[in-house]
């Protein structure tokens, strides 16, 4: 997945719907982060067997659909998630909504986010009120201002 590089992926979740979700639970085991007021909506895909799909077609749908299950069941670290996930998306068939707790409870994610953890990631950054990038004619330097 995103890691096969060699070089760990750091993820970091808001609002994870779908694919997206698959990104934040692809990141690196231990660097997979999510802010405290996130969410994660996990979903299969949608296979329909009404209208014009063939049964060969439907067939062919859901064993990809099966693919991507068990693929987001892998991004998954605990096993009893990934039962119940897999429970969710194949059995019932409908979308898996998650807040941040239950993302790090079902091994989607590693870390909430805290103050103390944010300034590990980001360090003490220093962002202008862009008033003063505009007044200082294009001179505007982040150590001439000091507001923290």
């Amino acid at each position: 997945m995103l890691n096969q590089s060699g070089t760990p992926i750091h993820t970091i979740g808001h609002t994870c719907y779908s694919g997206a979700a698959l990104i934040l639970a692809a990141g690196k085991p231990g660097f997979r982060y999510i802010y405290p007021e996130g969410t994660v909506m996990l979903h299969a895909s949608a296979v329909f067997g009404g209208g014009n799909v063939s049964q060969a077609d439907l067939k062919i749908l859901k064993k990809h659909d099966q693919i991507l299950i068990d693929t987001i069941c892998k991004l998954c670290c605990k096993p009893k998630s990934r039962r119940a996930i897999n429970e969710k998306l194949v059995e019932e068939g409908v979308e898996f909504w998650l807040n941040a707790k239950e993302a790090k409870d079902f091994g989607l994610v590693d870390k909430i986010i805290t103050p103390e953890i944010d300034r590990e990631l980001f360090g003490n950054l220093i962002l202008p009120d862009w008033k003063e990038v505009e007044d200082s004619g294009g001179n505007f330097s982040p150590a001439s201002n000091k507001k923290q």
